[in-house]
């Protein structure tokens, strides 16, 4: 893979609404949810060159780069190289679920792939060495990729919502400010793209999200 990759528009993300606060008897939430994030706005595109692209769809969830909390005051999650790290996400997620992208079908093509973008945008080149060799530990030791947990849980809760809803009822939601983005009904006042929406019941949403996933491509 050459260092002709060019990033195509914008990055624009919005952070998945925090759990709402709960009475004493209710489950804590797990930790990290202030940390998801959803692309929003336009498709992210990675122009590969000769006709090759990657596309991250509006709606993917991601949580940036996934550098260790232990060094945030050193390499920031949202630096120069976040719009990089949510291609390398969306790509392992893929891979994860038994479907990956044409021009990222291992691990260590997502990982070289996510080098390169970062070249692309001109990342110094002291960071790009720290975190191909952070994503390198991750190969290494076949860290799991947790994104594609979020990912299948939200398709799920989509496509139950479609289900659950009449024609005059996606109508409405296509014109909710809360919904619009979508075209579904809001249900006791949530939007399926909160942390509190993908993380309620995740046995009854999706009981292993990666089987399901994998069953989904199989079925494709």
């Amino acid at each position: 893979m050459t260092h002709m990759s060019t990033f195509l528009g914008d990055l624009t993300v919005t952070q998945l609404r925090p759990p709402r606060r709960r009475t004493k008897d209710e489950p804590i939430p797990a930790k990290g949810a202030w940390r998801l994030f959803r692309v929003a706005g336009n498709d992210l595109i990675l122009d590969l060159g000769g006709g090759r692209t990657i596309v991250v769809p509006v709606g993917f969830i991601t949580d940036g780069p996934s550098i260790p909390r232990l060094f945030w005051n050193i390499v920031p999650v949202w630096g120069p190289w976040a719009i990089a790290g949510i291609i390398h996400d969306f790509v392992c997620c893929l891979l994860a679920m038994g479907r990956p992208h044409e021009e990222c079908q291992t691990r260590y093509e997502c990982d070289r792939m996510f080098v390169d973008a970062m070249w692309s945008i001109d990342v110094p080149a002291r960071w790009v060495f720290v975190l191909w060799l952070g994503v390198c530990f991750g190969r290494w030791f076949n860290v799991r990729t947790t994104m594609v947990d979020f990912n299948v849980k939200l398709s799920a809760i989509l496509d139950a919502r479609i289900q659950e809803s009449t024609p005059a009822a996606v109508a409405r939601a296509e014109k909710a400010p809360g919904g619009g983005d979508t075209a579904l009904p809001l249900i006791r006042d949530d939007h399926p793209h909160t942390f509190e929406a993908l993380n309620a019941d995740p046995n009854r949403i999706v009981s292993d999200p990666v089987a399901e996933a994998k069953a989904q491509a199989q079925a494709a």
